[in-house]
């Protein structure tokens, strides 16, 4: 191993080569690993969201020394594992050792539940604890007792010093270091490549004419007008980037994995391939983008003949795909195969240097060009780990907090595939999430069944889904009385509740009794006057208790309401009147003067309150008679005037009372004129209900202040 230091032009001028443990040597960063410094200086969530942590559960007799002295061994292997940066990002600072202590969290002693909420939170800890960058370690590792044959190890790097493919060479390593020292036997591992002579390789190649090439078909494959992918979401979108996430996790069957194999061997693209065709045909289908990016991790390592190599070397490789709703499956697929080979073919030209080129316009709420990253991984599992006389089972920890807003991981292991799906939860819920994964096994599925069928028809919805949107969501259906009219609702509670306060109008209070009685005067004065079962009236008043008795003495006349807001231009008003062929407007003595017409007969409601107050004549009408007339804006013509029947208003009342529901306690403010239907709602609602109705006037309505006031 090297033990020279690097001249000094590779350090910051602030170095001090005396703080910290003794150092080996200095090297430059990569470019992708200051891609991650600058992500870490958004803070300490940015920072949490690149710990790579893994759950090792050893079962058997474990030998604590042996791992403490196999931890040590992985440290001195592995330079990456020893390194810290410098505070500009810039220089890799190689400790010549690290000790590592390795203490043991006893949890033997608990409760099965204890222990698990133990466990959680040691797992919550190791996700959102934050690495330090300047001091290190970057690996922090953690073993709990959980009895006397059962202990778990949790591995945490920061993925600035560690990405999936290092994990897992880390891993065999570690098993390979413990049982040696249980075996008291060397270990048989070949040296491995230092991370530094790998980052000054990466700087080199920066300069050559190879990585021009690179970058001419890079920046040849994102020009024009670049997409953005925009997800429906569950929230809107922060106004700067956050970071909270949660993961969900999805089983492909073996039956559907093999199946999904021999498609795409059967059109020339790996599983990898296939998988990723289906993911971007999802994506197409949520969002109706056809041009859609989407990201893979590419591992530098492979490229680079380094299997055994540990570091941050992978590079985020962005794809850029044509998807049509048209297209069949086998289009989509072979376009993607050839895309993703000519980017495997250019991978060393780093993600951070095309974006710098790209010279996009910075958006603060996302990540720029790329916000869904998909991998297919080989996971490794238990099995492949040689822990002497251990037998063990791992799992990822999911992370806390993820950067970018999806991020798909379909992990092979035993024949299936596990997709674990972590998401931004500012952004999406959980249920969206596992809805989307649902659509997207249903998706593969279709391609499984026919690969030539068309995006556009490819099945998405799975059998549980079609259930929910296409019956539940539509089980709108409710019972209610289709005798029942709009008055006789009125008048039932008022039986149920006669003293009731039914109506607050400025000074004004009436009570069920009241208001009821007052709209028997109505209707005996318009049935007096020659309204007919059947036949529309106008209502021309104030906003106040003359409006709701006048309502409902028309309604209970048999008659259906026109109503006429005084504030409405002239025009509009003498237009309704001739179009809904009026006969009858009732109205109050103040208005007179301006009534929209000077042929239709008048009642004054004040002329009323001589007639009885027992209830008239119930007229011969049926629930699909009119209730009300109301026109709409005329803003693509004339006004239209649409007849509501009181089976209609009924059910919709009905259908209020149960959401968003109203009862006999509450109180509703009414600010809507009675020419707009919501007004229905607003005053009908609290009166078949038991509730109690308060009326703003016109002035209250129309003024924050005074509408502040009056709530």
């Amino acid at each position: 191993m090297k033990t020279s230091v690097t001249p000094p032009h590779d350090m910051p001028d602030d170095f001090d080569p005396f703080a910290g443990p003794a150092l080996l040597l200095t090297a430059p960063s990569t470019e992708p690993q200051r891609e991650v410094w600058t992500g870490v200086q958004m803070g300490p969530d940015a920072s949490a969201a690149f710990n790579e942590s893994m759950s090792v559960r050893l079962h058997g007799p474990l030998d604590v020394e042996s791992l403490r002295a196999a931890l040590q061994d992985l440290m001195e292997r592995h330079e990456a594992l020893r390194t810290t940066f410098s505070a500009d990002g810039l220089t890799l600072c190689v400790a010549a050792t690290t000790p590592f202590p390795l203490e043991v969290l006893a949890l033997d002693a608990l409760s099965s539940s204890e222990r698990d909420d133990r466990v959680g939170e040691l797992l919550a800890h190791e996700v959102e604890t934050p690495l330090p960058l300047e001091t290190g370690p970057l690996l922090r590792p953690r073993l709990a007792r959980l009895g006397a044959q059962e202990h778990l190890l949790t591995l945490t790097a920061h993925h600035i010093v560690c990405d999936g493919w290092s994990m897992a060479v880390m891993l065999r390593d570690l098993a390979t270091f413990y049982s040696a020292h249980v075996r008291r036997t060397p270990h048989t591992l070949a040296p491995a490549p230092t991370f530094s002579d790998y980052a000054r390789a990466q700087a080199k190649l920066a300069t050559t004419p190879e990585y021009a090439a690179h970058e001419r078909y890079w920046l040849q494959r994102f020009s024009g007008t670049l997409p953005v992918l925009e997800l429906p979401l569950d929230r809107r979108r922060p106004p700067s980037k956050t970071y909270s996430s949660r993961r969900e996790d999805c089983v492909l069957e073996p039956a559907l994995v093999e199946q999904l194999k021999r498609v795409g061997a059967r059109h020339g693209g790996s599983f990898f391939t296939t998988l990723l065709a289906g993911f971007k045909a999802l994506l197409h289908r949520l969002t109706g983008l056809e041009d859609v990016v989407v990201a893979i991790p590419a591992a530098g390592q492979s490229v680079a003949g380094l299997k055994d190599l540990v570091g941050h070397c992978v590079n985020a490789l962005p794809l850029r795909s044509q998807v049509s709703a048209e297209a069949p499956f086998t289009q989509v697929l072979k376009q993607l195969r050839t895309t993703m080979l000519d980017a495997y073919e250019h991978q060393e030209y780093t993600f951070g240097t095309l974006l710098k080129q790209l010279a996009l316009p910075r958006d603060p709420s996302r990540l720029p060009l790329v916000n869904v990253l998909f991998n297919v991984d080989q996971a490794v599992t238990g099995e492949q780990l040689g822990f002497q006389g251990l037998t063990c089972t791992l799992a990822s920890n999911p992370r806390h907090f993820e950067n970018f807003d999806l991020f798909i991981n379909a992990a092979e292991a035993h024949g299936r595939v596990v997709l674990e799906c972590q998401y931004n939860t500012d952004l999406f819920d959980g249920a969206t999430v596992r809805r989307w994964m649902a659509c997207y096994e249903e998706l593969l599925r279709g391609v499984v069944a026919n690969a030539e069928t068309p995006l556009s028809r490819l099945p998405l919805l799975p059998e549980a889904e079609k259930q929910r949107v296409l019956v539940d969501w539509n089980a709108t259906a409710k019972p209610f009385d289709r005798e029942a009219f709009v008055h006789t609702l009125v008048a039932a509670q008022a039986q149920a509740t006669p003293d009731t306060v039914a109506l607050r109008s400025g000074d004004v209070t009436l009570s069920y009794r009241q208001l009821l009685q007052r709209g028997h005067q109505v209707a005996h004065a318009l049935q007096q006057q020659g309204v007919t079962p059947g036949s529309l009236v106008g209502l021309f008043t104030e906003r106040g208790p003359d409006m709701v008795v006048g309502l409902l003495g028309i309604l209970e006349a048999g008659a259906g309401y026109v109503p006429l807001d005084p504030g409405f231009p002239p025009e509009r008003l003498a237009f309704m009147v001739d179009d809904a062929k009026l006969s009858t407007i009732l109205t109050q003595q103040a208005l007179v003067a301006a009534l929209p017409s000077t042929t239709v007969k008048p009642l004054l409601i004040e002329d009323t309150a001589s007639q009885p107050e027992s209830a008239p004549p119930a007229p011969e009408v049926s629930p699909e008679a009119v209730a009300y007339v109301i026109y709409t804006s005329g803003s693509t013509g004339k006004p239209k005037g649409v007849r509501v029947p009181h089976r209609a208003v009924v059910n919709f009342l009905a259908s209020m009372q149960e959401a968003p529901g109203l009862s006999p306690h509450d109180v509703l403010l009414a600010v809507t004129t009675l020419s707009f239907d919501i007004a229905v709602l607003e005053l009908l609602l609290p009166l078949t209900t038991g509730a109690q109705l308060v009326l703003a006037s016109r002035d209250t309505a129309s003024d924050g202040a005074l509408l502040k006031a009056a709530l």
